[in-house]
């Protein structure tokens, strides 16, 4: 038999109760628990939005933005206080 390269054999540990409701959903939909898994995976990709994409040196942008403007904030405040 040859082996189909679309596909990449993995081990998963997931807690008893997620199994067991995986199967009941597998079971439910006629679905083997391979193609629940996958069905829910594809539809988590298509439902997330483009911002959970994000790459880190954007998030790490984001930070130090907010970061900055916090500290500008604070600087202007101090300023304000020391001419009342």
């Amino acid at each position: 038999m040859e082996k189909d390269s679309r596909y990449t054999r993995i081990t998963l540990r997931i807690p008893r109760d997620l199994h067991e409701r995986l199967a009941a959903a597998a079971d439910k939909t006629s679905k083997s628990m391979n193609a629940e898994i996958v069905a829910r995976l594809e539809e988590s990709f298509a439902q997330a939005p483009a911002a959970q994409h994000v790459a880190p040196q954007s998030i790490i942008a984001k930070d130090f933005s907010q970061d900055l403007a916090k500290q500008i904030a604070q600087a202007v405040i101090a300023e304000m206080n020391k001419n009342k």
